[in-house]
């Protein structure tokens, strides 16, 4: 990035399929943070779905509060970043009953927000990624 480039804003994001007993949600916004923090990027939210599932439905309320602010930030600033521990985080679903990782990748691509991943940046950076590890099942 060079030095006339904006620090790319972060918005974080947890999920739990189930009831979150283990303190799942912290730890992932935690590596979340800390990966982001390492790249320089300046951490502006995070948000988490406890309970929601992926694969039998969409995510919750707090991946969309996720992506609005996320979409806000680059309207406003030209780019945003949307984190994840991992990509099925975002969706497990096969794009009918619940949201598809490429329908994400879109959704991104089309408001210039980049989505990450700590654990498997490459599924949510490229659309064949996406489509091909965002299969249902």
């Amino acid at each position: 990035m060079s030095s006339n480039e904006p620090t790319p804003a972060a918005v974080l994001y947890a999920a739990k399929s189930t009831d979150d007993v283990g303190g799942s949600l912290g730890s992932q916004i935690e590596r979340c943070r800390e990966a982001a923090e390492r790249e320089g990027r300046e951490i502006v939210g995070e948000y988490s779905d406890e309970a929601e599932s992926g694969y039998r439905k969409s995510r919750g309320r707090g991946l969309q509060q996720a992506m609005d602010h996320a979409e806000r930030l680059a309207a406003e600033h030209g780019t945003a970043e949307l984190w994840v521990m991992q990509s099925y985080r975002l969706a497990r679903g096969d794009g009918k009953t619940a949201k598809h990782l490429a329908q994400y990748w879109f959704w991104a691509y089309e408001r210039d927000v980049t989505l990450r991943s700590v654990e498997d940046d490459q599924n949510v950076s490229d659309l064949l990624y996406a489509a091909i590890t965002g299969k249902a099942g």
